[in-house]
């Protein structure tokens, strides 16, 4: 009888060394170049499931110089040519058959003879059974793989420069318009994933990270956008809810009821709108506000601002979005002792719940202020 072997799959969880994979050269924007194959080393993390079918896809981006592989949901990795001297030999899977050991009579020497041949130093060696297959060599070299990051930076670049103000999108939200290059306001998933040549997680991730501005289109078949809120407009709708809490008396940030404020914020809206000059869609302005305050984590769609719910206000952030008011207000740089004692001062009389004890942490404005050394300024 026979038994069937078949040679080892790269997906077998026993195989824990790199692992390779061919790829058509045109893949990599080399069309005129035809048949000609690229190796490229998979690192351990990254199996064929995750570049194909369902449960992944993934595609070569960039340059042929500086190409990447783009998975859906393992990341991204920059692809770099790794010389070697070896021979590099293609081999397809095949499945072989093996003859299985009898348990007959063991040979006799006649039979051993015929089965051995003799080498030029005497010894008796078994005769080989070759396999002929298919094979197709290769240029001497490889492709690595690496695992590089997003570039937040460039993702911050991207989104200042589409800054969304609500108040300029409210005629038309899908035509309003910069340039042929896109929207005015925001950009895709799928947009920035092609501009920074990373997976449309990756982007969403970071977006979600730089608590950027979900853009709603008007009409249902566009695609959702992002972008940075106006700081004019974060400003006064912030300010609008915190007005809120202290002409409620609430004092209680533990216990803010989201259907309550958005009301009483929309009322202040409209009731301050002596020229006409609406804001598209206030409500998701307002929520998204909210959302920066609460001592919830900040996520796109979770339902913690929905109208029926409670939220809890955080009161070092609250003191953060003062001292940048703080800021905003003057050019010169403040005086520390002046400072401290403003801020102080306005967290007391604006934010009542606090209590006279509250001292905002001047730890809150690492990242935010540069203090001069030696110098009691601060700005």
């Amino acid at each position: 009888s026979k038994k069937m072997t078949t040679t080892r799959s790269i997906d077998d969880p026993k195989n824990t060394a790199p692992s390779l994979l061919t790829l058509p050269k045109s893949d990599f924007g080399q069309k005129k170049i035809k048949d000609k194959l690229v190796l490229i080393e998979l690192p351990t993390e990254l199996k064929i499931s995750d570049l194909q079918g369902h449960h992944g896809k993934a595609k070569i981006v960039g340059a042929s110089t500086s190409a990447r592989l783009v998975t859906a949901n393992k990341g991204t990795f920059e692809l770099s040519k790794v010389e070697t001297s070896n021979t590099l030999i293609m081999i397809p899977p095949l499945t072989l058959y093996e003859e299985e050991e009898s348990a007959s009579a063991p040979i006799t020497e006649e039979e051993e003879e015929e089965q051995s041949s003799s080498s030029n130093d005497g010894c008796k060696r078994a005769k080989a059974s070759l396999v002929e297959m298919p094979a197709r060599k290769i240029d001497s070299s490889f492709m690595e793989l690496q695992r590089i990051l997003i570039d937040r930076n460039a993702l911050h670049e991207v989104l200042k420069k589409c800054e969304y103000d609500p108040y300029e999108h409210v005629h038309d939200v899908d035509k309003i318009k910069q340039s042929s290059n896109g929207y005015r306001f925001g950009k895709s998933v799928r947009e920035l994933a092609q501009l920074l040549l990373v997976s449309d997680l990756e982007i969403l991730e970071a977006l979600q990270d730089m608590h950027a501005f979900p853009i709603t289109p008007s009409n249902q078949h566009a695609e959702e956008r992002y972008s940075y809120l106006s700081e004019e407009v974060q400003k006064e709708i912030s300010e609008e809810i915190l007005a809120h809490l202290v002409e409620d008396g609430i004092e209680d940030l533990d216990n803010l009821h989201v259907g309550g404020c958005i009301q009483s914020v929309m009322l202040k809206l409209q009731s301050g709108n002596v020229d006409g000059n609406d804001m598209h869609k206030p409500e998701e302005v307002i929520r998204y506000c909210l959302k920066l305050l609460s001592k919830a984590p900040f996520r796109f769609d979770d339902g913690t601002v929905s109208d029926d719910t409670v939220i809890q206000l955080n009161i070092d952030k609250i003191a953060l979005m003062m001292a940048h008011q703080l800021f905003n207000e003057r050019q010169d740089p403040w005086l520390l002792s002046e400072f401290e004692d403003e801020w102080n001062g306005r967290m007391q009389t604006r934010m009542p719940g606090t209590g006279i004890g509250y001292r905002p942490s001047m730890e809150l404005l690492k990242g935010v202020a540069l203090r001069q050394i030696g110098v009691n300024d601060i700005g």
